[in-house]
């Protein structure tokens, strides 16, 4: 990764308030009925039973979540990615738009919420407690969503002057492989997607009566996102993508039935690949580039 960046690091943090409450006495309660042991009995109520906005912040929530892993590799820590330069806008782009959705929807909880609780009163009868509530202000603070973008480290340490020198290159030699592992995990998971993509390609190909428009435009963008994700500038495998972006188009043709919303074919469909082998790491630690081949059928 020497020389010019080619990737940040982006940590995506989003909480949403998930209206649940876990009641005590109510699970002592309910553990003497059945003559069961207090620690295996727990009760957590519904707070906000039939919360339109919650539900779709979660939903919100997880389409980011999966946007993000899906145009990101696994960095050291959980919820944290390496994110391309090539793919920076894109995502900051879409990213941008989610966090936009996510804060239009915070008024609408605010006006719910106090409603919302009327009707829990109800349907909790005698389990429902006011002291479950807190403030709506308080709510809508724990809803949030964060995008946090860092540079991405170079293998050096900072380290204290009474280190030894034996320990400090240690130390430092530690820090190079363990960043150098993860660039070799990016490498084979960015073999891994195309993989993927392909196998998906050739059992759509495969059944051209049931292909449609749809299925086309998301094998494109996927294929478009992985060239965005070649942060190495990996020709052989740019030279691998766009083969499988060639055998696509050439697979659809330009015949589309627009009103049906499938491909219309003339003739044979083109079988897209036989098969794609993902990077495997010689003895030596580098990738084994003659593992990473498409083998088209035409």
């Amino acid at each position: 990764m020497a020389g010019k960046q080619r990737a940040v690091l982006v940590s995506l943090n989003i909480s949403v308030w998930d209206a649940r409450t876990k009641d005590v006495a109510l699970g002592h309660e309910l553990a003497r009925q059945k003559n069961a042991e207090d620690a295996c009995v727990r009760v957590w109520k519904s707070l906000l039973p039939g919360c339109e906005t919650l539900g779709k912040l979660a939903s919100l929530r997880s389409k980011a979540r999966r946007f993000h892993y899906d145009n990101t590799f696994p960095w050291q820590h959980r919820g944290v990615g390496i994110l391309p330069v090539k793919n920076f806008s894109p995502y900051t782009t879409q990213m941008q738009q989610f966090k936009e959705r996510f804060s239009e929807m915070l008024p609408a909880l605010k006006g719910e919420y106090e409603s919302l609780q009327d009707g829990a009163r109800l349907k909790l009868g005698d389990a429902f407690k006011e002291t479950d509530y807190p403030p709506v202000q308080s709510i809508v603070e724990r809803c949030r969503f964060d995008i946090i973008l860092s540079p991405m480290p170079e293998g050096g340490v900072n380290l204290p002057e009474e280190i030894g020198e034996e320990e400090r290159r240690r130390i430092e030699r530690s820090a190079r492989e363990s960043l150098e592992s993860v660039h070799q995990e990016a490498r084979k998971d960015l073999r891994k997607r195309l993989y993927d993509v392909v196998v998906d390609m050739e059992e759509k190909l495969s059944k051209p009566r049931d292909l449609r428009l749809a299925s086309i435009k998301h094998l494109e963008s996927m294929l478009a996102l992985l060239g965005r994700m070649n942060m190495d500038e990996d020709e052989e495998f740019e030279k691998l993508r766009k083969d499988a972006e060639a055998r696509l188009a050439a697979a659809v043709g330009s015949s589309r039935d627009h009103k049906s919303g499938r491909i219309a074919h003339a003739g044979r469909t083109a079988t897209p690949a036989d098969t794609v082998k993902s990077s495997s790491i010689s003895e030596g630690g580098e990738p084994d580039r003659a593992c990473d081949r498409i083998a088209v059928a035409a």
